[in-house]
């Protein structure tokens, strides 16, 4: 009985490791889709949404690129980035 089930699992994963390539490659990228509901944060956890709150959501995947000469807060200290 053990040995079973031993080899169902193994053949399980085996079945689950050469499965996801394919399924990932119809797609057109390897990262798995899922819906994930936000989280909830109080109206100041994130800086970014004083700038970018009358912005449309945009749910296309995209590159994003990192924003230059602003200024991050964190623990009561404030520095330019650059």
């Amino acid at each position: 009985m053990k040995r079973t089930f031993l080899y169902i699992t193994a053949f399980m994963f085996l079945l689950a490791a050469f499965a996801a390539p394919v399924f990932a490659e119809e797609k057109g990228h390897d990262i798995p889709d899922y819906f994930v509901p936000p989280p909830p944060f109080s109206e100041d956890i994130f800086p970014c949404s004083e700038c970018h709150a009358d912005l449309d959501v945009d749910t296309n995947r995209r590159e994003l690129d990192f924003h230059e000469g602003y200024t991050a807060q964190a623990r009561g200290t404030a520095e330019v980035v650059s």
